[in-house]
């Protein structure tokens, strides 16, 4: 079994039992899962230390529970963490926490974006362009913006795993590409 078809059950059950909790828990398991992807995503070194065999399981449970036990973590999710060190999955969870904010996403008919320009819009104009889109796509965006001046001018947008490239890097590589080809 991949590790990709793993991560997605995992987080699937772990989605269903906060389902059947009700809507309160299952937003505190999101909560609960996306600080420990924070914390590992930070810590390298934790992260290596739950993927590497050299460490045993009550050495990996210790640490475990020293950081379960710091948040303000639910029980649901302090089984469930204890659940995935006991089957040797522990190296899965952050992918485990990507995967279930894209359920509740799902569920709640949010669409991950993000759009990147070469300057800084402002945040009146960010609401803008994002009320813009919700309003042509019909959906709510859970947007990010960020800047990246390589791309010269124009956009990027990314929705979802489609990308919009209006970027005039983009632009001057298609015109770069005519050109050699004498069109």
């Amino acid at each position: 079994m991949s590790n990709n078809i793993a991560t997605r059950r995992y987080a699937q059950a772990i989605f269903d039992i906060g389902r059947s909790k009700g809507q309160a828990d299952l937003m505190q398991i999101g909560r609960d899962l996306e600080a420990l992807k924070e914390c590992l995503d930070i810590s390298p070194e934790l992260a290596n230390l739950f993927a590497n065999p050299v460490f045993s399981n009550d050495e990996k449970g210790k640490v475990l529970n020293s950081l379960l036990d710091r948040g303000d973590v639910s029980e649901i999710t302090k089984n469930f963490c204890r659940l995935l060190l006991e089957k040797g999955r522990l190296p899965l969870l952050t992918d485990i926490a990507t995967a279930y904010q894209d359920m509740l996403d799902q569920m709640e008919g949010i669409i991950r974006s993000e759009l990147i320009t070469a300057v800084e819009l402002s945040p009146e104009r960010q609401a803008e362009i994002k009320s813009s889109l919700e309003a042509k796509s019909g959906k709510k965006l859970a947007m990010t913006f960020s800047v990246d001046p390589d791309i010269i001018g124009g956009l990027i947008l990314k929705i979802d795993d489609r990308a919009l490239d209006g970027s005039l890097r983009a632009q001057i590589n298609i015109l770069r590409e005519n050109m050699k080809r004498g069109e």
